[in-house]
């Protein structure tokens, strides 16, 4: 799908165009191409863009996703979609700069750039291109505030000291972080991508005469530095948290291990009395007295109850 946009020419207000298929988009301000068909790959090749495959942006190598053919430059930002989701991912979303416009090209459907852009004001295509990042940033922002903040409330379940805390309740958060460690690896990736964008950007907007770089571009690197450090930050908790939840679940299973261990060493001398006068034997005597069979059940009860006493005492019970 090939979506254009322009721009008025009084308020400098983001608008998109209206066209029919086959419509030209020479005056467009920015084209987006939504898992694009051949005539939209075509319409656009007539301004000088080669649109890249789908294999090409899927590529890791640096030379694949920064890269300049012709007069157009082309910068590729990894964007974390699904983010709320089991199956969050990472996908390519592709950034051409020519002289006049900004091409935009992506495989898949996502919110990265469906936002109404309609009201956003910007002077050039480079400015929109800029704006497209700050707006994926500060989604990447909230969404990382919003898995801290279900950090803390995990986190509580963990350091909990009360004794309702079950083991269903340690699973539940073994899986939690396990799950959140993954998805800030993905952020992480993510944002790097960001990082290696606006950092070539910035040469280009340097150009040859080493003019100051654009305001907007400062603050989102200060702000990708900023995000970035605080996604290393919760990587380490949520694998310090991690450590915790296998410990805690390591001991409660050795205190399971150790009940059942005293258990049956509570009843070995019952057992090992047990043994002795069920052997068959001919000379036994106490097998022939009236009340042996009480006293066997005494020496039983008073050895179980002596072995208690004594694991009570040493704290193992």
């Amino acid at each position: 799908m090939l979506r254009a946009y322009g721009i008025t020419r009084d308020r400098h207000q983001v608008q998109r165009l209206q066209r029919m298929p086959g419509d030209r988009v020479d005056g467009a301000l920015w084209i987006d191409l939504n898992d694009p068909q051949p005539d939209d790959i075509a319409a656009v090749r007539k301004l000088g863009v080669r649109v890249p495959s789908r294999e090409r942006l899927s590529s890791i190598e640096l030379s694949q996703r920064l890269y300049r053919d012709g007069a157009a430059e082309y910068m590729t930002v990894a964007a974390l979609i699904d983010a709320d989701q089991a199956e969050a991912q990472l996908q390519a979303i592709c950034f051409i700069l020519t002289d006049r416009a900004m091409v935009s090209v992506r495989y898949h459907h996502d919110d990265a750039l469906d936002h109404p852009v309609d009201a956003l004001v910007v002077p050039d295509h480079r400015h929109l291109f800029l704006s497209q990042l700050d707006h994926y940033v500060g989604a990447v922002a909230d969404r990382l505030e919003h898995w801290g903040q279900r950090m803390r409330e995990e986190a509580r379940v963990v350091y909990d000291d009360r004794p309702k805390r079950s083991a269903e309740d340690l699973r539940r958060a073994l899986v939690f972080f396990g799950r959140a460690s993954e998805r800030l690896a993905l952020i992480h990736l993510s944002l790097s991508s960001v990082e290696r964008v606006m950092n070539h950007y910035a040469l280009l907007d340097a150009g040859a005469d080493g003019r100051d770089h654009d305001p907007m571009l400062r603050r989102l690197e200060r702000d990708v530095a900023g995000i970035l450090a605080h996604t290393d930050f919760l990587a380490a908790r949520a694998a310090s948290i991690l450590d915790a939840t296998l410990g805690l679940i390591d001991l409660d299973q050795n205190k399971s291990v150790s009940m059942l261990s005293a258990v049956v060493s509570l009843f070995a001398p019952a057992t090992l009395i047990a043994s002795v006068y069920g052997m068959n034997f001919e000379r036994m005597p106490e097998l022939h007295e009236q009340y042996g069979f009480a006293i066997a059940l005494g020496s039983m009860g008073l050895s179980a109850l002596i072995t208690f006493l004594f694991f009570k005492w040493r704290g193992w019970m």
